[in-house]
């Protein structure tokens, strides 16, 4: 556990997201929702790494595996994907500081970056490094420090007894089900990105767009501040082992670029009392944006809520659990509970619109056949 931290912190933030998942629970009527997914094979319309806004039955498939996420995985490998009927509230952000070498170009040299796209669009569609290309010597080069800013989830699960509150550091934007979001889904937050600039809120963070042509294995990102145009990559920097912002389909630590490798992301960190390194990384001190503090692993946390720092929860102030806990009585909305209520009931009235839907044609058939 993290210095300072004891078993009543735990105990205290396990008891603590277990009322709220509970509460949560009965008053969504999320069992029903459960059941109703254990009977009826309905899934989102798209492949599983892929995020979407309808729901499809498909009678083929059976139904929904309500624990397969809670299956032991080995310290080699990573969930891929967060189950789509789970309720999830994206609670902020983990800023993870990286050195690698980059290219710094005065503004003034490069102005078609300027004018071509706005430095804020989630989908690649330049090609940033024909621009970057011509300045990629030693005289521009420099060791950097950048910082790689993770959406951070908290994600209710199930096993069999029990409601499982889980934090859920992504790599990529999760697939699955997002009722009433449209395509393309341009919401930055929502998706990793490599920042230069850490800004006063999230839309004023300094981020690195991918270029156009990146694959996996050749990578350019280019991002503009007020005096510099600043470019990195492994076409810039080939030393840097996987050097992706976005990691879709990465399955074990080895496939994470290498400052995320020994790092809980990816995996479902259950804040339980028996989960003890989901719980350390939950009580462990940060540095989090406006506020003075200090941080022992060198992450920063951004709340995606209004964190107005009182009362007092007991546990150490500069937490993520902390912070958990109280925004869980804040009156502010939206709040991170009122958001996992609206994300159950929206997923509960759109699986069973499609139930009704689907079997409208057999109820009007048997009605006509025998009750006419």
């Amino acid at each position: 556990m993290p210095a300072g931290s004891d078993k009543a912190d735990v105990i205290q933030l396990a008891t603590d997201m277990q009322a709220m998942s509970d509460r949560l629970s009965d008053e969504t009527n999320f069992a029903e929702f459960l059941a109703l997914l254990a009977k009826h094979p309905i899934f989102p319309n798209e492949a599983w790494y892929q995020w979407t806004n309808q729901l499809e039955l498909k009678a083929n498939l059976q139904a929904n595996s309500l624990y397969e996420w809670g299956s032991e995985l080995d310290d080699y490998e990573l969930n891929e994907w967060i189950p789509w009927w789970a309720p999830r509230c994206l609670i902020g952000h983990l800023y993870v500081p990286f050195s690698c070498r980059a290219v710094h170009v005065a503004r003034k040299l490069i102005p078609e970056i300027l004018t071509q796209q706005k430095m804020t669009d989630v989908y690649p569609s330049l090609d940033y490094y024909s621009l970057i290309e011509p300045f990629i010597d030693e005289q521009q080069l420099k060791t950097s420090q950048l910082f790689h800013r993770l959406p951070v989830w908290l994600v209710v699960l199930t096993l069999p007894n029990k409601l499982v509150p889980c934090l859920y550091a992504a790599t990529h934007h999760p697939g699955g089900f997002y009722p009433g979001q449209q395509y393309p889904c341009t919401n930055s937050s929502l998706h990793p990105f490599f920042v230069s600039t850490i800004g006063a809120d999230i839309s004023n963070d300094a981020i690195l767009l991918p270029d156009v042509d990146n694959d996996d294995l050749n990578t350019c990102y280019v991002g503009v501040t007020a005096s510099e145009v600043i470019a990195t990559g492994s076409r810039i920097d080939e030393k840097v082992r996987n050097f992706n912002c976005e990691c879709q389909f990465a399955s074990m630590p080895s496939d994470l670029p290498e400052w995320l490798e020994e790092r809980p992301v990816q995996r479902f960190l259950k804040l339980t009392e028996d989960d003890r390194g989901s719980m350390s990384y939950a009580l462990a001190p940060r540095l989090i944006t406006n506020r003075t503090g200090k941080t022992e692993d060198g992450t920063i946390f951004r709340p995606t809520f209004p964190d107005a720092g009182s009362p007092y929860t007991g546990l150490r102030h500069n937490s993520i659990a902390a912070y958990l806990l109280r925004n869980l009585i804040s009156n502010d909305t939206p709040s991170i509970y009122s958001s996992l209520r609206d994300d159950i009931v929206a997923k509960r009235n759109a699986a069973q619109l499609l139930l009704r839907e689907s079997t409208k044609e057999y109820r009007e058939k048997f009605k006509q056949r025998y009750e006419t």
